[in-house]
């Protein structure tokens, strides 16, 4: 490994091969072996990161779960915890970005989605193509499979793909 820098107990623990990392916070990247590019700040941030690369995780428990997937942004407490839970290799789940408080919190393979704000886009789990905007924006129950579904606005609920919410669900949405 080369360029890392590591700060935090056991923080990039096991990294051999990886370069340009940088992780701070207790066990910050700490299953990285050849990852690349990854940011990782808060403890447990990036935990379960292997092999993926171009990865950023602030807060605690960002990307918890990412093993292998690349080009994920999560910002907040449990933003994008489950990406690539259970998927040890080949994971899919790219190029999502959360910025909130466990934002795409159950994302496991989907990819291609933004979730803004508090338990945006919480539910989806292996849709892809989305974008969930708003206090609790996003699909209502899951484990959701949407593709191409928008949701902008304070707990704007989605229930089929290719749909596009603004505002709360029912009778004063705009559909």
């Amino acid at each position: 490994s080369q360029q890392n820098t590591f700060v935090g107990a056991n923080a990039g623990n096991f990294t051999t091969t990886g370069s340009y990392n940088f992780a701070s916070g207790y066990q910050a990247l700490y299953s990285n072996t050849e990852g690349w590019l990854n940011t990782a700040s808060g403890t447990v941030a990036l935990y379960s990161n292997t092999t993926g690369g171009v990865n950023t995780a602030s807060g605690c428990a960002a990307l918890y779960y990412n093993t292998t997937a690349s080009s994920n942004t999560a910002m907040g407490v449990g933003a994008l915890f489950f990406n690539c839970y259970n998927v040890p290799t080949g994971c899919t789940a790219h190029n999502n970005t959360a910025s909130g408080y466990e934002a795409l919190h159950n994302n496991t393979t989907g990819q291609n989605n933004t979730a803004l704000g508090r338990s945006s886009g919480y539910y989806n789990s292996t849709g892809s193509n989305n974008t969930f905007i708003g206090f609790s924006a996003g699909p209502d129950g899951g484990p959701v499979d949407l593709t191409n579904a928008t949701a902008i606005g304070a707990y704007a609920v989605l229930s089929q793909s290719n749909t596009l919410i603004l505002g709360v669900t029912g009778d004063n949405a705009i559909n």
